[in-house]
């Protein structure tokens, strides 16, 4: 709840009060700090989930984890985070957070990554083929997203 009106701080103090964190509380306080732009903060609770915690991240979390991967722009968190969600057996064309992780390798300009992660999706939504175009625009390739557009569109 605090994060939803970015209380950040509090929701942390809240979270950190909690004796048994459950996959909720965990996803929660992961997705708060990713969408208020605390990235690195992201990354290091999804390591303490990793180290304290016996729950197995689900494709929400990952999702997040890759949202924060992307705006960070860093090389190396992308291939930990990436080698993380195939150790623990989610991969992109069952997941959910598969537009996330076309968004992230994007964002990192690793366009030929992020069609990739697309053409792993069976079934493309209008939220993946958003995350494809918008890789391709951030990346300054503008025909390759007009080509991904009108694919999209037909």
């Amino acid at each position: 709840m605090h994060t939803k009106f970015g209380r950040i701080n509090e929701a942390h103090i809240v979270f950190s009060g909690i004796k048994l964190k459950d996959l909720i509380s965990w996803s929660s306080m992961i997705s708060g700090f990713s969408q208020l732009g605390y990235e690195l903060e992201a990354l290091s609770c999804f390591k303490e989930m990793l180290c304290h915690c016996t729950y197995q991240p689900n494709e929400f979390i990952f999702g997040s984890v890759f949202s924060a991967c992307g705006c960070l722009g860093q090389p190396e968190y992308r291939r930990q985070i990436h080698g993380v969600s195939i150790k623990f057996g989610l991969r992109g064309d069952v997941f959910s957070g598969c537009s996330s992780l076309t968004d992230m390798y994007g964002k990192c300009g690793l366009l030929c990554y992020a069609k990739t992660a697309f053409n792993q999706i069976e079934n493309p939504d209008v939220m993946s083929w958003n995350a494809l175009i918008a890789a391709f625009a951030y990346g300054g390739d503008a025909n390759e997203a007009m080509l991904n557009f009108s694919d999209e569109i037909s």
